[in-house]
């Protein structure tokens, strides 16, 4: 596959995604990385897409791999720490997507992951520091967070 094909064969398969059609989006991806094996783009939707599924462990792997081959990919890091917490490895995969809070601190995403681990797993404590830090960066989120923040009781009344 030349250059163009990728690109092309990648926005197909996010296509597919948005979708919802995750089964399709995953053999697309797997062509890419059959050339390409540690192709950004592709492994990134293809941990997205295992996620969905919720096939964990598949999805942890395909991060993991991403990791092995671009070690500052906080978009990875964000979701092999997701992939953890779902499977029961909180202590892990938090540590994850806070090494993805500091590679990447202008992102949104991994605080709202942290959060919801934290939420998931009734783990107050460190989402106090999260919760915290994520409305000083991004005060336009703040009543998207005071919801998710509310919703696993991680704050009180009293901290919004």
């Amino acid at each position: 596959m030349d250059e163009k094909t990728i690109e092309e064969t990648l926005r197909r398969a996010g296509d597919l995604s948005r979708e919802k059609r995750f089964a399709d989006a995953e053999a697309v991806l797997k062509t890419v990385l059959e050339e390409r094996p540690g192709d950004r783009g592709a492994l990134d939707l293809l941990g997205f897409v295992l996620f969905f599924q919720k096939r964990y462990g598949e999805a942890e792997a395909v991060c993991a791999r991403s990791l092995a081959y671009h070690p500052d990919n906080a978009y990875a890091m964000n979701g092999y720490g997701l992939c953890l917490a779902r499977q029961g490895r909180v202590d892990e995969g938090l540590r994850s997507i806070r090494r993805a809070i500091e590679t990447s601190p202008g992102w949104f995403d991994p605080y709202w992951d942290f959060l919801s681990a934290c939420g998931e797993h009734g783990r107050k404590r460190e989402a106090a520091e999260i919760y915290s830090e994520a409305l000083r960066r991004f005060p336009g989120a703040r009543d998207r967070l005071l919801r998710l923040a509310r919703r696993y009781s991680l704050i009180g009344s009293d901290d919004a």
